[in-house]
């Protein structure tokens, strides 16, 4: 009886190592799989929440009426009359402050 408790024994024990360990594996695994993509859902919401930040501020950029006044980079007509040329320069300046900020917009796009 002996002997046959001992011949048979160590390939049990083995097999229910083997069992275990493949059970704590397959536990780790998920935890890590788990932590992966907590970590990368996080650094999406950052990335999300520091673009629409950038988008706040562009916005008040572009919107500041203040600075409306001055030159810009709009290409004149030869023909154009000052006062027609000033009030679309007025018009051009928002234009002009949203091409710049551009790239705030896409990196929102892109989050």
């Amino acid at each position: 009886m002996w002997d046959t408790l001992f011949t048979f024994a160590p390939p049990v024990l083995q097999a229910a190592s083997v069992a275990v360990t493949a059970v704590f594996a397959v536990i780790g695994l998920r935890a890590w799989r788990r932590q992966l993509l907590g970590r990368r859902k996080i650094e999406i919401a950052e990335g999300t929440l520091l673009a629409a930040y950038k988008i706040k501020e562009a916005m008040a950029y572009i919107r500041n009426p203040g600075a409306f006044v001055g030159g810009s980079t709009r290409p004149r007509q030869a023909d154009e009359p000052e006062g027609l040329a000033s009030l679309r320069d007025s018009y051009f300046v928002p234009l002009e402050r949203m091409q710049k900020t551009s790239g705030d917009f896409a990196e929102f796009e892109k989050m």
